[in-house]
């Protein structure tokens, strides 16, 4: 089964916020490894240095953050997921004159799940509402 998340999963996996339970549980429960985009890892990191920047951890929590997303991607948690940018562009355009009247979609949740469809995700990860109504829109389970 492929994988993908969005930056709510991945911050709440590596930092620490009121899903990181969740993020973690599901992680121990399933094997499966997580496809990370480029914009999906640089999205991560900026949200994990705006959390410092805010004081909402600390410049060691940030660092300790970095180095396990980094060593995720060693092991294989985490798998570099290229996209053909063409592909990726024109499925963010459909979905987004499909739905965004209807559900409200910013720009930047719809690249991630419009990678999701593109690699062809079984299991989208989010704790974003609308991020969820989204991938669900489009066919894909959505965890945790």
């Amino acid at each position: 089964m492929i994988v993908t998340a969005d930056t709510s999963f991945l911050v709440s996996l590596y930092g620490v916020d009121i899903n990181t339970p969740a993020a973690r549980t599901w992680m121990a429960a399933n094997a499966e490894p997580i496809l990370l985009t480029g914009a999906l890892r640089f999205e991560t990191e900026n949200a994990l240095r705006l959390a410092c920047f805010r004081g909402r951890i600390s410049s060691a929590e940030l660092e300790q953050a970095l180095a396990e997303i980094e060593s995720d991607i060693i092991q294989g948690i985490l798998i570099s997921a290229p996209l053909a940018s063409d592909m990726h562009w024109e499925e963010c355009r459909r979905i987004s004159a499909a739905q965004t009247l209807a559900t409200g979609s910013r720009a930047f949740d719809i690249t991630h799940v419009a990678a999701a469809v593109v690699l062809k995700a079984g299991v989208f990860l989010s704790f974003d509402g609308r991020q969820r109504l989204l991938a669900g829109l489009m066919g894909i389970s959505v965890a945790p």
